[in-house]
């Protein structure tokens, strides 16, 4: 029999720990760009690359959190991939807003508002945080085990 408790839980856990990767990334992208807009001009990391230190050490320390709370490794395992998941599409859904709002009347605009939210989603996401969540999660794991 499944126990719908634990799986209403699962779920949960699972949006709350997207919905944090996905804002740590978009708040980086967000100011990044504003600070493009405003003079004088000067980013202190280059564009390319996404994600800042402080960043990805708040992922790793999330991902930690939330595998102390799941504990066994099939969860947070399922858990992680579903988060990821649901991160990426909390960033695509945000950065593409106007476009999908329609607030951009030129056609090709739009498709390139896509087609760079689908760019900036995977480079936000893609090698450096997937590998630096994935170890925070089994490690707070292996943490959670020796607590309890």
């Amino acid at each position: 029999m499944v126990n719908l408790h634990l799986i209403i839980k699962g779920i949960l856990i699972m949006v709350g720990w997207g919905t944090v990767l996905g804002t740590v990334a978009l708040h980086t992208l967000y100011e990044r760009t504003l600070r493009l807009l405003l003079p004088p001009h000067t980013v202190e990391w280059p564009f390319g690359a996404v994600l800042r230190p402080l960043d990805l050490l708040l992922m790793f320390l999330v991902c930690m959190l939330v595998g102390m709370i799941l504990l066994e490794p099939e969860r947070i395992v399922i858990g992680y991939v579903g988060a990821l998941l649901f991160s990426g599409l909390l960033m695509f859904t945000a950065l593409s807003l106007p476009a999908t709002l329609n607030t951009i009347k030129f056609p090709a605009l739009r498709e390139f508002l896509y087609g760079a939210s689908i760019e900036m989603t995977f480079r936000s996401l893609i090698l450096g945080p997937v590998v630096i969540c994935l170890m925070g999660a089994v490690l707070g794991g292996i943490v959670g085990e020796r607590i309890s």
